[in-house]
């Protein structure tokens, strides 16, 4: 899940993740802190943030925040991972986290809710990206874009369910990358809008 900022008023852009990695056959979640709840720190059980274009300092939020998971108002105080930037120009940043140990050549199931809200900025999705990745024996598996829907400072945005599927490395990995991408110029007074 991705997340918004402390009050959700100045929130137009909201990114949703709710990861969950399993094997066909038990159902079972491999992920580390899959639903954010836990710090970020950076290891094997944890996620990661990268910075393809631009840097930590191009991003307000780069972290786990609760004011946006898509559960929260049915579950209290839930939380999700969250991107907001802080400039016009382009930026890039995703979460990653990889898994070792998997069973080679087996299929593994990676579900995610992911969500896109552009509060009053109709060119939000032509503007912003956000999708999922899995890496692995299959090569690079990418998921749809979230859909730009409306916003709501009340309530999380209704965001889709995407699965793709992949199979281990030669060294029994397979990394996941939750991905936030801003690829045009945009204006800074449109940045608390999205």
């Amino acid at each position: 899940q991705v997340s918004a900022g402390d009050l959700e008023v100045d929130l137009g852009l909201l990114l949703g993740f709710a990861l969950f990695l399993c094997n066909s056959a038990g159902a079972q979640n491999l992920l580390g802190n899959p639903s954010f709840e836990s710090p970020l720190a950076a290891g094997a059980t944890n996620w990661t943030i990268y910075y393809v274009h631009g840097s930590p300092d191009d991003f307000t939020i780069k972290d786990r925040t609760t004011s946006a998971d898509r559960r929260r108002t049915q579950q209290g105080n839930t939380r999700g991972l969250h991107f907001r930037p802080s400039t016009s120009k382009m930026s890039h940043a995703y979460a990653s986290q990889t898994l070792s140990g998997l069973q080679a050549g087996h299929t593994y199931h990676i579900s995610s809710w992911i969500g896109c809200e552009s509060r009053d900025f109709g060119n939000a999705p032509i503007t912003y990206r956000v999708y999922f990745e899995a890496i692995g024996g299959l090569g690079t598996v990418r998921s749809p874009d979230a859909p730009n829907v409306a916003g709501d400072a009340n309530n999380p945005p209704s965001g889709e369910s995407y699965t793709i599927d992949q199979t281990p490395d030669a060294s029994g990995k397979i990394e996941i990358r939750l991905h936030f991408e801003k690829f045009r110029f945009c204006t800074y007074d449109k940045l608390v809008l999205i």
